[in-house]
């Protein structure tokens, strides 16, 4: 069934002015399971920037699906059904938001005793 289309302008937060700002080194860690939320801060996270984004690209997918029954008790499409873009205007959903610095985890860091490749780098960065 067709639904009404929202559209609007973004919102803009004011800086708090109540309590102290941290402004030490940031770096947020992303790889294809980022979507949703943790996208849509992504994507607000490089608009301030305010720091590294390390990793891989992330989903490209800010949630809000919609399920489509194809065939019955078979097969289903999950469509997403908002558009968000980054503040810039960059489009991520379907391609995601590559990372400042690109890192990729191995088997070794998943099964061994070398830790994450991506924490270690992001840990460099804030030094």
């Amino acid at each position: 069934m067709d639904q009404p289309v929202h559209q609007g302008t973004g919102n803009t937060l004011p800086p708090f002015t109540d309590r102290p700002v941290f402004d030490r080194p940031a770096a947020i860690l992303v790889d294809g399971g980022t979507f949703s939320a943790a996208e849509d801060f992504t994507a607000a996270f490089r608009g301030m920037g305010r720091g590294m984004i390390v990793g891989t690209p992330t989903a490209g997918s800010t949630g809000n699906g919609v399920q489509i029954v194809l065939i019955p008790g078979v097969a289903y499409a999950n469509i997403c059904s908002k558009h968000d873009v980054a503040p810039d205007g960059t489009e991520f959903v379907g391609t995601g938001i590559k990372p400042d610095i690109e890192i990729r985890e191995n088997y070794d860091s998943y099964f061994g005793t070398a830790g994450s490749p991506v924490i270690k780098a992001a840990l460099r960065l804030l030094k």
